[in-house]
């Protein structure tokens, strides 16, 4: 488990993208120990987003994290995907 974590090079982008679009965004990336990056308001749900940059993948312990959540939540690599998710739980 991480305690610490860097973001990914993509992370500002879909943080700002979301934020450009209304909703509400929280950065949880310095939180680790295998939380997910990004918290996302829509005004009637919150959406746990993990950022990934092209080609990277879950560590064991975001997997085992994302197994037992029972929230919305998802892996997104760029704002599209982000949306996508965001949007489905509208």
């Amino acid at each position: 488990m991480r305690y610490a974590a860097r973001v990914d090079s993509n992370h500002k982008e879909i943080a700002d993208g979301l934020r450009e679009r209304g909703y509400s965004v929280l950065s949880l990336a310095r939180l680790g120990f295998d939380a997910p990056d990004l918290l996302v308001g829509t005004g009637t749900h919150n959406v746990l987003l993990e950022v990934k940059a092209k080609g990277g993948k879950l560590s064991p312990g975001q997997k085992e994290f994302f197994a037992l959540w029972r929230g919305p939540k998802g892996v997104v690599r760029s704002i599209e995907e982000a949306l996508e998710i965001v949007l489905s739980f509208k």
